[in-house]
């Protein structure tokens, strides 16, 4: 503030400490301040910053300018420009990163560019916008190209696992927090509305439904279709196997491509165990028997017992089968909605996968292995944060 702004106030309960600016960006300021200017500040300043309590007008105006004059000597003497840190890039370059995803995903959801800010996690102000371009794949593959340009460029001390990206428009993309500039799972994903009223978004339906066993990081099958190997299974009038084959139709019939095939000399995938000599509580059950060499399931066994007797409980067996073959597609936790076969707080009330389901099997198989979900989703919008 100048003189004439305190023209109007009363001298006597005037606080005339020096307020200082705050600058733009760490960057700019303390870091262009060089070995010998800082040896001035802290010999000078201590002796012009007197912060007064209490300063008579006709001498303010004669205080402010010589803090003026020092700062102006301190900025010639050290230079203004964020150049002098090597750490920080000039404000008019860019950074790029490149990805290319290939997958069937998003072809449906209205992918587009848009911009972005991205900041550190570190907590560091240094901050910018970020540029987001997305096109297609060149044919015949199937995917996209996802371009991020950083203004200004990424710090050269870049960390690995450093970046959080805010999208401006969250109603249409979730936020990312720990992100290498470099890193090839760097993909944004669209925010997906569902039928359930119990999520905010797909997002937040297949984390619920992928914290149990696999911590909301993606995990796939060897390959698609996966093999489900049957053996004879008759529980009184009811052929279990059958109720099984009969399951796997109902979930491939919504897919783009089937997600099971029978095929009962494989070696791996899903297998019907039948305990005729005994019942089961819950009756069927979803079993992780087999890991391959990194540690994903390559074998999961699906249990049954001798626990139905009646023609009439066989709709029942078929809707225990395809909630069970839900938990088979690695979706190994449970909804709080009766809407989908997977509902965990009673017996499955429907007898096909819901749309809800099928996008998050979808989405969760389409997405690169190995991609930590706990990183996104962190908005305005979303009842979720990140942990």
């Amino acid at each position: 503030m100048y003189p004439h702004h305190y023209k109007n106030l009363n001298p006597d309960s005037m606080d005339c400490r020096l307020k200082l600016p705050k600058p733009k960006q760490n960057r700019e300021f303390p870091h262009v301040i060089n070995t010998m200017g800082n040896s001035l500040l802290v010999f000078l300043w201590p002796n012009i910053c007197i912060y007064p309590q209490r300063i008579p007008l006709p001498e303010l105006d004669a205080y402010m300018k010589i803090q003026s004059l020092f700062f102006v000597f301190i900025c010639c003497l050290n230079g203004c420009s964020n150049t002098s840190n090597p750490a920080y890039p000039p404000e008019e370059e860019s950074s790029l990163s490149n990805i290319s995803w290939n997958t069937s995903l998003g072809t449906a959801d209205g992918w587009n560019a848009g911009n972005w800010e991205w900041s550190l996690v570190s907590g560091d102000s240094y901050s910018g916008v970020a540029k987001l371009e997305i096109s297609p794949l060149a044919e015949p593959l199937k995917g996209w190209n996802i371009q991020w340009e950083f203004f200004p460029a990424l710090p050269d001390s870049q960390e690995q696992n450093s970046l959080v990206l805010t999208p401006l428009n969250q109603e249409k993309w979730h936020c990312m927090k720990g992100f290498g500039p470099h890193e090839s799972s760097m993909i944004p994903l669209p925010r997906i509305p569902i039928d359930s009223t119990l999520y905010p978004d797909l997002l937040h339906l297949i984390k619920e439904l992928t914290t149990p066993y696999f911590q909301q990081r993606v995990t796939h099958w060897p390959e698609y279709p996966i093999p489900v190997r049957l053996v004879p299974a008759i529980n009184g009038p009811i052929d279990m196997a059958e109720c099984l084959s009969e399951a796997t139709e109902r979930w491939n019939e919504g897919a783009d491509s089937p997600w099971f095939i029978i095929d009962s000399t494989a070696s791996w995938g899903i297998r019907l165990v039948f305990f005729p000599d005994r019942e089961m509580h819950p009756p069927l059950a979803a079993q992780i028997t087999r890991l391959d060499g990194d540690g994903r399931p390559l074998r999961i066994n699906l249990l049954a017992g001798n626990n139905y007797h009646s023609l009439l409980s066989r709709p029942y067996v078929v809707r225990g089968f395809v909630h069970e073959l839900g938990h088979a597609l690695f979706l190994w936790g449970h909804s709080l909605d009766r809407i989908h076969c997977l509902w965990g707080l009673a017996p499955p009330m429907v007898s096909d996968p819901s749309a809800d389901e099928r996008k998050a099997a979808r989405w969760w198989h389409g997405l690169p292995d190995g991609l930590d979900l706990s990183r996104y989703g962190d908005s305005a919008l979303s009842s979720i944060n990140l942990q």
